[in-house]
């Protein structure tokens, strides 16, 4: 028995959040933070990604009929979302049942404390318990949950997994471009915490995704291919420098169609417009 719990941070504002977050170093105060992180361009390019390509990337994720789990999707949102945007929350989760949106104080470092009291209210007894960072403008491959299997099978709890191998696309203008394959051992796009309810941590908990190994057993799955990492203009972290894209060829973008899984769905069709 397995409850899967994907985190996604919407445009998430905390008293914190403006010291790590690329965009926020490009403002001179906690003010002009806000006005880029909520702005409406901003918003409305990622809410197209994220419900284009992440919520159908985890809601059609494939496994076999003989395991028993639940997915729960959580969007931490800042309570100073913009109605409109909010609204277009709102509705994805009214049609989706397994989607809970979480309006995280902007003066309170409560995201954290709001996420664990949902995972433990919810979560069955006697489940084994994995939480996986996405970000909103990210996606999975549609066999990333089944990939997790044999490690929850055989693997003793409080470990993470690291899907190292995907791709980078470029995204402009409403097209996807320059996708190239791409490894990185340990990227947050996908990493994952299994523990019980008696040892329950989230994967946040764990702090940087890039120093995950010195604080938990991280495994490192590197193929196939498992990430879709789009790179656009309102990213909240660097994507390939100058000197990478040189170095890493241009593939087709039905290449990655196929290797994610994505042929024949919704996705197929956004990506390919």
């Amino acid at each position: 028995m397995i409850d899967y719990y994907f985190i996604v941070r919407f445009s998430l504002v905390t008293p914190t959040a403006s010291n790590s977050w690329k965009m926020a170093k490009n403002a001179s105060d906690f003010d002009e933070y806000l006005s880029e992180i909520l702005s409406i361009e901003r918003l409305r390019t990622r809410i197209e990604l994220f419900k284009s390509l992440t919520i159908p990337s985890i809601q059609g994720q494939v496994s076999s009929n003989e395991i028993d789990f639940k997915i729960h999707i959580i969007v931490a949102t800042s309570d100073l979302m913009p109605k409109e945007i909010k609204l277009e929350l709102e509705l994805i989760a009214n049609d989706q049942t397994n989607i809970k949106i979480l309006y995280v104080p902007h003066t309170q470092p409560l995201f954290m404390k709001m996420t664990n009291e949902y995972i433990l209210n919810t979560s069955r007894q006697g489940a084994r318990l994995v939480t996986i960072r996405i970000d909103d403008d990210d996606g999975l491959s549609l066999n990333y949950l089944a990939s997790t299997i044999p490690y929850i099978n055989f693997c003793k709890d409080n470990f993470c997994l690291s899907f190292t191998s995907g791709f980078v696309v470029e995204y402009k203008n409403k097209v996807f471009l320059d996708a190239r394959k791409y490894t990185f051992p340990r990227i947050a796009l996908g990493l994952a915490y299994i523990c019980t309810r008696d040892s329950y941590k989230n994967i946040y908990e764990l702090g940087s995704h890039i120093e995950v190994d010195r604080v938990a057993t991280c495994f490192n799955v590197v193929s196939p291919d498992y990430f879709f990492w789009t790179r656009h203009g309102f990213s909240d972290s660097g994507g390939l420098t100058d000197n990478q894209k040189m170095l890493i060829k241009t593939i087709d973008i039905n290449e990655v169609i196929t290797a994610l899984g994505y042929g024949g769905t919704k996705i197929e069709k956004f990506i390919s417009r």
